[in-house]
């Protein structure tokens, strides 16, 4: 009966124990004697192994004689060690209860070393796909660790650009203290000149005044020296000699009365006009000198109206004696 036993590591008891298990059920061969036989050429093909290692004068090359002496105790050591661990486990009672349970049991074992297996191909793919994983995850911290790099830089120039800020501020706090320091100087500067102006306002009012009350006074004297110029000028005909002789020879005087009068009146008036605005007061003079000036002005609008008046009562006066001729 030939049958092929596989020649995996991880199956190869279990295939030999159900090969021998199926030898044994379908045979009444004796378990005793098996096992001796077995154990008995183990034995001789392991001291045939000894031998064509230990001889090597019988004529064979020393290649063949080695490998053939190494095979046959291989195959000796492996069929003894056999044998007599059939002998060891099952105590050389022949029945095949023990071997089918050893067999079922190498075969559980075997289908849980596959699933071992199987788990750990599992494991295996879990290892790699971690590992990818892991390698992604690696990928992604080096990443985060260059953009923290990055934020740190970043931070750190606006940590520079805050220090530079807050430099910048300190300096515009400088100036507007400084600005401050100068509107408040000014302010100072404004109410002082205000106080200044209206102290000067209050003394330019009261040199107004003064000089209103001044005014009113020369014109007061200027009006009454132009009443008495008047008075004067209508008492003169009242003195001039009445006659009734030559019409020629009364005529001619008058005239020439009244043209001496009105003469000696003007310069009676350019007398009173030149004293009044010649004699101001001591305070006009020091604060303002511009009071002669407007005295003088109007002296001159005075004489002019004089001026004016003097040839119509001149021409009234010849009237009225060419009347009476």
């Amino acid at each position: 009966m030939t049958q092929s036993i596989p020649s995996t590591p991880d199956t190869d008891a279990a295939a030999k124990l159900s090969y021998l298990n199926k030898l044994c059920t379908s045979s009444y061969v004796d378990h005793r004697a098996a096992t001796i036989t077995l154990i008995t050429i183990g034995v001789i093909l392991t001291v045939s192994g000894i031998l064509l290692l230990t001889l090597s004068g019988l004529g064979l090359p020393l290649v063949i004689s080695m490998s053939l002496g190494t095979i046959s105790l291989v195959l000796g050591t492996s069929l003894l060690s056999f044998g007599a661990s059939i002998c060891i486990f099952r105590g050389m009672r022949g029945e095949t209860k023990d071997l089918s349970h050893l067999a079922s049991n190498t075969l559980a074992l075997r289908s849980a070393i596959e699933s071992k297996g199987e788990e750990l191909t599992n494991l295996q793919t879990d290892l790699t796909q971690a590992e990818s994983k892991i390698s992604e995850l690696n990928v992604k911290i080096q990443t985060s660790e260059d953009e923290l790099a990055n934020t740190k830089s970043k931070i750190e120039e606006l940590l520079r650009e805050k220090e530079l800020s807050l430099s910048q501020a300190e300096v515009l706090n400088q100036q507007v203290g400084e600005l401050q320091n100068k509107v408040k100087s000014l302010e100072s500067e404004n109410l002082s000149l205000q106080h200044r102006v209206v102290q000067s306002a209050l003394r330019y009012s009261e040199q107004l005044s003064e000089l209103a009350s001044d005014y009113e006074r020369e014109r007061a004297q200027l009006f009454s020296a132009l009443k008495e110029a008047r008075q004067q000028v209508e008492e003169q005909p009242a003195e001039i000699p009445s006659s009734h002789e030559d019409t020629g020879s009364r005529a001619l005087p008058s005239s020439q009365l009244n043209k001496s009068s009105g003469y000696q009146q003007n310069v009676e008036l350019q007398k009173a006009s030149a004293n009044t605005s010649s004699t101001p007061s001591g305070k006009e003079q020091n604060d303002n000198p511009s009071t002669p000036v407007s005295s003088r002005g109007w002296s001159e609008k005075i004489r002019n109206l004089l001026s004016n008046t003097r040839p119509e009562k001149s021409n009234q006066e010849d009237t009225s004696n060419q009347k009476e001729s």
